[in-house]
Formats: C-alpha cells, sequence, structure tokens
C-alpha cells in the first residue's frame, strides 16, 4: 500500500518525528514529495496557502492515476503521528467505498488523511477537486462539498465515501474549537493515529504532538516519557529510517 505525503520546507521539521512512528511493515511504502513553499507563513488560509493546496489537489489526482483500476493510495499530512498500524484497519475501511476521509467535524473531510481507490468515481471526484478549486479556498473545501453534494453531479452521482472513525482517527477538531495551548483534552485509547491540525498557530502543533504522545503513554501505563522518546511496552515509535521509504525531490 502507497502512502504519499508531501513535504514544503516550512514542514520538513516535522519529518524526524513523523518517520520514526511510521509503521513497521512491509505492506506500506512511505513516498515523500518534497514541494516548493508558496505559503511563507504556513498559518491557516493566509497568504500563498491557496495555491499550496492547489499543489496538493494536482499530487492526489496524478497519484490515484498511477494506481491500477479499483486500487489506489493513502495520503498523509506530515503533522501526523502513529500509534499504531494502520494497515489492515484501513483495508477494512474502504471495503465497498472510492474513498475514505478522516473526519474533520467541522471542517468536513480531512484531504490530510484519505484512502482513495482509482474507480470512475474516485477519479471524477480528484478531478472536480483540480479542476474547480478556483471557487474555494482550499481542496478540503472543495472535496466536502463534493461529497456532500455528489448526487447533483453526473459524474459524481455513485460516489461511495465516508469518514473514518474519530476515535481511531483522531484530531483536537472533536471539540469543535482550536487549540489555545492551554486548554486540557483526553485522547481516545483505541487511536491508531494523530492529526495535528485543529491549533489557533503552526508553532502550537509540536506542543500538541507532544501532548498527545504523552496522554497515549498514560492511557496504555507506558513507561519513561522522555519527549519524543519512549522506553516500555508496546513501542509506538521505531528508532529506524523504514526501508520502504522513498523520497522524491
Amino acid at each position: 500500500m502507497k502512502v504519499v505525503t508531501v513535504l514544503s520546507p516550512s514542514h520538513k521539521v516535522f519529518l524526524p518525528n513523523y518517520i520514526s512512528g511510521f509503521p513497521c511493515n512491509p505492506n506500506l511504502e512511505l513516498h515523500i514529495k518534497f514541494c516548493k513553499q508558496v505559503c511563507s507563513s504556513s498559518e491557516y488560509e493566509s497568504e500563498g496557502w491557496h495555491e499550496q493546496m492547489r499543489i496538493k489537489a494536482q499530487t492526489f489526482y496524478d497519484e490515484l492515476l498511477k494506481c491500477p483500476e479499483g486500487e489506489g493510495f493513502i495520503f498523509s499530512d506530515p503533522d501526523i503521528q502513529f500509534f499504531g498500524d494502520f494497515y489492515d484497519d484501513m483495508l477494512k475501511e474502504i471495503e465497498g467505498f472510492d474513498v475514505v476521509f478522516q473526519n474533520d467535524i467541522g471542517g468536513g473531510v480531512n484531504t490530510g488523511w484519505f484512502f482513495a481507490r482509482n474507480t470512475e468515481s474516485g477519479r471524477n471526484l480528484f478531478k472536480a477537486i483540480l479542476t474547480f478549486i478556483g471557487n474555494y479556498s482550499n481542496e478540503q473545501k472543495a472535496a466536502t462539498d463534493f461529497c456532500y453534494n455528489h448526487k447533483k453531479y453526473l459524474e459524481l452521482k455513485d460516489l461511495k465515501w465516508k469518514m473514518l472513525p474519530i476515535e481511531k482517527y483522531w484530531t483536537y477538531g472533536v471539540y469543535r474549537k482550536t487549540w489555545n495551548g492551554k486548554d486540557d483534552f483526553d485522547v481516545p485509547k483505541e487511536m491508531l493515529m494523530h492529526h495535528a491540525n485543529w491549533t489557533e498557530r503552526f508553532d502550537l502543533k509540536f506542543d500538541i504532538l507532544e501532548l498527545v504522545k504523552k496522554k497515549y503513554c498514560d492511557l496504555h501505563n507506558i513507561l519513561g516519557y522522555k519527549g519524543y522518546v519512549y522506553e516500555g511496552e508496546p513501542v509506538i515509535n521505531c528508532p529506524y529510517i523504514p526501508e520502504n521509504l522513498k523520497i522524491h525531490e
């Protein structure tokens, strides 16, 4: 299973944490594609944000077309961390569907984590997102609109899509507000991954990544929390560079 991540210079700082936590599963192949920095601040919907999201939308469509008919790929943002092997679970979730998304609650579908299959409806969806992104502030809002209103469009009328369970694919967005760096919160015990969106500022992503890890360790009685280093069982992070990592400049 191919997992694709688009990485701009501002997001390279997430790479060590992202790679070290990637599941040790030979069935997963991580592809990291570097792209130019268009949004200088990296803040949500700031100047250049729309064009940066157009680059993502182009990647979505291009990668889908590379997949054999009926097969697919996972797209993952780099501000994600893993707490288990998602391979089997994602295969089960995609059964009978063209695409499954992380649930962004108030934000609609989350295009920072999804599994899409190369089907006629799947191709039409991502072609529509790329073609009409100019009518939206970002690709996620385009995807949300086309998914929720797919029956209005002849090319999308047969689209089968759904949200992934929030307790496994978690985001602070469940609280329907952005995290300010101070408010306390709980994380689900069965969490497989955490997406560090829904923060008031870009720099708070690092704080919430670390805090979520600590909370997960506390839930599972994992000993030896030392920032981004853990000791004890189960092992969360593989201290290695995955053999199945492919870098694309």
